[in-house]
């Protein structure tokens, strides 16, 4: 009987002891894994150049990379669920099950909704946490004694995790990835003509392991992450406006330019703040756009400066302003300037009011690695007159550029000039156009590329109308 009995148990204890090894190798490799996929994805603008098609960049496949890795969750719960109802003891029962919620969660979040950065972050630490713990205890209680090797297991992926994701008080800027912007933004009625570029670098808070990478890779910068001026959160929050605004002026100049629409049209001159205690407090409200200064048209800040320039400091002035939708009259005293005495000046801070006209639909692809700036304007300015040039403007060069645009079509100063010099030679352009001035800077990032300095949009036209590329 009693032998029989013995039998019967270790017939179980059997499938059940590979069961076992089963979960525990499904786990680890799970583990391995997500430590190489965290690597790779630190690391992923030196695959950047890589092309599956003539116009199909990393960026537009990045979206499929990120979602292969729902593997990692799918292979913990396909572990876990393999021995679920398998004699299990009622602890690790609930643990496991736990394991299979929660695994099976963040995989589907990684399928749906993959820019759910914090949710994404969460969901995988709590399947990564219920993972270590199943290992743990399912250990322990197998052997009734401290789970050594589950325990070691346990240790050195929390430690290398920390290695790779642990925030420091430090921001880390370094190289990234090129944009084909002809697939970025699509203007209606028009069609890609030439090969043009625009180009992402990458800024976070930086990890220990960023310091390793600094030392294996080039045009790796550190700075205090207080050196921003506001929380993370914040700057995040204003360079999505930015991009927004960008996307808006790149437009209008683009189209515009093309013969389409007025551009940019200044409106008038947009109250910003009101001095306190300065002549304008108590009559100019914030948000208040100044059109008219005794009945002359003022559309924007030159303008008004101008007209000032003849008043008299203690003169009283009258100005129309909108405010509301509703048209307003106001008598605004004048004092004189703190710095020049001999300047009137009202008591307020001031920016050009600019509506941009966009007759024809513009639409964006909502990249998952383009989140905010507006260093992409100028390309993409060129972009649309490429677009609706026929035969395009780029005369056979392959393009790659970066800059702000204005109102005005000028270029303005980007961040990152060093980084986006060097990614972009690893690209194959055959010119980059930078604002002028950050020229010298940028070839301290690629000696061997093409750079040119431009001051305006116009100016890159009339460059690749100047330097066509023969055919090879």
């Amino acid at each position: 009987m009693l032998g029989n009995r013995r039998r019967i148990q270790n017939r179980l204890e059997g499938p059940m002891h590979v069961k076992a090894n089963l979960i525990h190798i499904g786990y680890k490799w799970g583990l391995i894994l997500m430590l190489i996929v965290i690597i790779i994805g630190e690391t992923l603008w030196v695959i950047d150049p890589l092309r599956l098609s003539g116009d199909l960049f990393l960026i537009d496949y990045i979206h499929i990379l990120i979602s292969l890795t729902s593997v990692i969750p799918f292979l913990w719960a396909l572990a876990a669920l393999s021995s679920w109802r398998l004699g299990l003891h009622r602890w690790i029962a609930v643990i496991r099950g736990i394991v299979i919620v929660s695994s099976l969660t963040c995989g589907i979040t990684i399928l749906s909704s993959p820019k759910q950065y914090w949710v994404l972050g969460i969901s995988l630490g709590l399947a990564f946490l219920s993972v270590l713990v199943d290992l743990i205890c399912a250990e322990f209680i197998r052997l009734r004694s401290f789970p050594r090797r589950s325990a070691l297991w346990a240790a050195g992926a929390v430690i290398c995790l920390v290695f790779l994701l642990c925030p420091t008080p430090y921001l880390v800027t370094y190289p990234g990835i090129t944009m084909n912007m002809n697939r970025y933004a699509q203007v209606a009625e028009g069609e890609p003509q030439g090969h043009i570029a625009g180009v992402l670098i990458f800024e976070r808070p930086a990890f220990p392991v960023d310091w390793l990478y600094a030392r294996l890779f080039p045009n790796y910068e550190f700075s205090r992450t207080e050196d921003l001026g506001m929380s993370l959160g914040e700057y995040s929050q204003v360079v999505r406006v930015m991009k927004q605004d960008a996307n808006s002026v790149a437009a209008a100049i683009g189209l515009e330019r093309a013969g389409i629409g007025q551009g940019a049209m200044y409106l008038g001159v947009f109250v910003g703040a009101i001095v306190k205690d300065g002549p304008a407090e108590g009559v100019l409200e914030p948000g208040d756009i100044i059109v008219q200064m005794n009945g002359q048209k003022v559309t924007r800040i030159e303008e008004l400066q101008q007209f000032m320039q003849a008043v008299e400091p203690g003169e009283v002035v009258t100005a129309k302003v909108l405010r509301d939708g509703t048209s307003l009259e106001l008598q605004l005293a004048t004092a004189p300037s703190e710095s020049d005495p001999g300047r009137a000046v009202v008591g307020i801070q001031i920016s050009d009011y600019i509506e941009y006209d966009v007759p024809r639909e513009v639409s964006f692809t909502d990249y998952m690695l383009h989140e905010g700036g507006p260093s992409h304007g100028a390309m993409l300015a060129l972009t649309i007159i490429d677009q609706l040039t026929p035969g395009g403007v780029t005369n056979g060069n392959r393009v790659a550029g970066t800059g702000t645009i204005r109102a005005d079509g000028s270029i303005g100063a980007i961040g990152g000039i060093r980084q986006k010099a060097f990614t972009v030679e690893r690209s194959g352009a055959d010119v980059f156009f930078v604002p002028s001035g950050q020229e010298e800077e940028a070839r301290l990032g690629a000696k061997d590329l093409n750079i040119v300095p431009v001051h305006t949009i116009d100016e890159i036209l009339e460059w690749l109308r100047e330097h066509p590329k023969q055919a090879d």
